[in-house]
């Protein structure tokens, strides 16, 4: 009788054990998806304040728990560049981060968002200006031990490219186009630059996108200015 209730014993500690177990992940699953809805948040809201700046055609850095401020050296670096991450420290540079993400209590941690580009390029046309902005999104999750300035193997990277019409007088530009490059297609910490090209007579504007280091064709559209956005046409 003892040996059968010691077996007896054993085995609801092992099951109480394993009960235990599962009831910890459940509850760590549902925290990291919490998280991990609440950070999907947090970046349709930074995107909506990068594109507000973007269209207003404004600077803007804002970097957590920092003063946002204009890009450091706008004054110094007026022509647009042509890749997208150092856009954001031209004049019309955009840099957003918010890296206060955490997982598991605060034990991971420096996770989270960062939005940086700008200006790429513009043409003048008849009643205003063609300008094509480039923007780079990093999606960094939170870490055990975090070193250095680039984001670690894990880290996603995003692209979004946009052809805006900035007319002559108006308070905000126009979006004519946008392009979206997700993490698959590209290697990691892969740079891209944008090119904008226009022909005046056919109102056509063609975006080219290339990687910053091999010059591979990653996008290449043409846009028919009257017919996306009519207001632009005389």
């Amino acid at each position: 009788m003892l040996m059968v209730k010691q077996r007896y014993d054993v085995r609801s500690a092992v099951s109480c054990i394993a009960a235990l177990s599962l009831m910890i992940a459940s509850m760590a699953c549902l925290t990291l998806e919490a998280q991990a809805a609440e950070s999907a948040l947090e970046r349709t809201s930074l995107d909506e304040l990068w594109e507000r700046h973007m269209l207003a055609g404004t600077s803007f850095w804002l970097i957590t728990s920092k003063e946002s401020r204009s890009a450091p050296y706008e004054s110094k670096l007026h022509n647009p560049a042509q890749s997208v991450g150092d856009a954001s420290l031209h004049q019309q540079g955009i840099m957003i981060e918010d890296m206060q993400e955490t997982w598991l209590w605060g034990l991971f941690s420096h996770g989270g968002w960062r939005l940086e580009g700008g200006l790429l390029g513009k043409i003048e046309m008849g009643n205003g200006v063609i300008e094509l902005y480039g923007k780079s999104v990093w999606h960094t999750r939170p870490v055990l031990f975090h070193f250095g300035i680039s984001p670690p193997r894990s880290a996603r990277n995003w692209y979004d490219f946009f052809l805006l019409i900035r007319l002559k007088n108006a308070e905000a530009a126009e979006l004519a186009s946008k392009w979206s490059i997700p993490p698959d297609r590209l290697p990691y910490d892969y740079p891209l630059r944008g090119q904008l090209q226009y022909d005046g007579e056919k109102q056509l504007a063609t975006v080219i996108i290339t990687g910053k280091t091999d010059n591979r064709v990653i996008l290449e559209e043409k846009v028919e200015l009257c017919r996306v956005a009519p207001s632009a046409c005389p």
